[in-house]
């Protein structure tokens, strides 16, 4: 299944917030380190702690991580910053992304790569050898899944609907949680993830060519052209963006355009939750 996002892009949280410049007084279940192992252990993940120094150039926004070791999985590094707020994890991660060539030298001589999670007030590394990559994919999204669910709190929604020659299913994936500053001003920390799956119904699958489709939900639109059907006549695509993309209340449009032929028709959600 090819998808057009990475899954390390589609684990990259995106914050929602307005101004930054006054400060946090009260959030939604902010993460301790001990709340993070606890989630990796409820899913056969455990994290030791390492005895093993931390180098200062590790640190971002002031914050030194925990360092852990993944023991039943390839021993994986892991380290884990919490921060006191989102905004300092914003912070943190802003940092990063200016320090990212000097961060990923650290982990060059070992030839290893951090992949980066972020989730509520904390930001978690786990260092992947070279050698491991494509063959921990699955661990890749296990930890994703982790975070996402667990971690952020993070809800599903599924929607479906048929025309004459296609049917489809939108599944989203999606986080809000709440904090205030001191001002009163409510923020929300949000991102959601959407996998259009688009099934071409009739048996001439070797006729149909590019595929462009589009949909919209009121809130948010997506579209894709040059798709083309896989053996089994099914197209996967995988977007993401802020805000939670959609609400169980939501109808969906559909458009499917092939072989100068238009089908349109809605999608409903099905099924929601956490």
């Amino acid at each position: 299944m090819k998808y057009k996002l990475s899954i390390i892009i589609m684990f990259f949280a995106i914050f929602i917030s307005g101004c930054n410049a006054d400060q946090e007084v009260t959030s939604d279940g902010l993460l301790t380190v001990s709340k993070i192992t606890a989630a990796f252990s409820e899913r056969g993940i455990m994290l030791e702690k390492s005895e093993q120094p931390v180098p200062d150039i590790l640190t971002l926004n002031g914050i030194k991580p925990k360092l852990f070791k993944m023991t039943n999985i390839n021993n994986n590094d892991t380290l884990v910053y919490v921060f006191d707020s989102y905004s300092e994890r914003k912070e943190a991660v802003d940092e990063y992304k200016k320090r990212m060539e000097e961060f990923g030298k650290q982990f060059a001589k070992e030839a290893a790569i951090p992949y980066k999670y972020e989730a509520k007030n904390a930001i978690i590394f786990v260092v992947y050898s070279i050698e491991d990559i494509v063959s921990s994919d699955h661990q890749i999204k296990n930890i994703g899944d982790i975070v996402f669910e667990k971690l952020n709190d993070g809800k599903y929604i599924t929607f479906r609907g048929e025309g004459t020659d296609w049917e489809a299913t939108i599944e989203f994936k999606y986080y809000e949680n709440k904090y205030t500053h001191e001002n009163g001003r409510i923020g929300y920390d949000q991102f959601h993830w959407k996998q259009p799956i688009l099934k071409y119904k009739k048996s001439n699958i070797e006729d149909v060519g590019k595929v462009s489709y589009e949909f919209t939900n009121g809130s948010c639109e997506s579209s894709s052209s040059g798709d083309s059907l896989d053996q089994d006549g099914y197209i996967y695509d995988v977007y993401g963006g802020s805000g939670i993309g959609a609400d169980e209340n939501s109808v969906c449009t559909m458009t499917i355009r092939w072989n100068d032929k238009e089908e349109t028709f809605e999608l409903k959600a099905e099924q929601h939750g956490k």
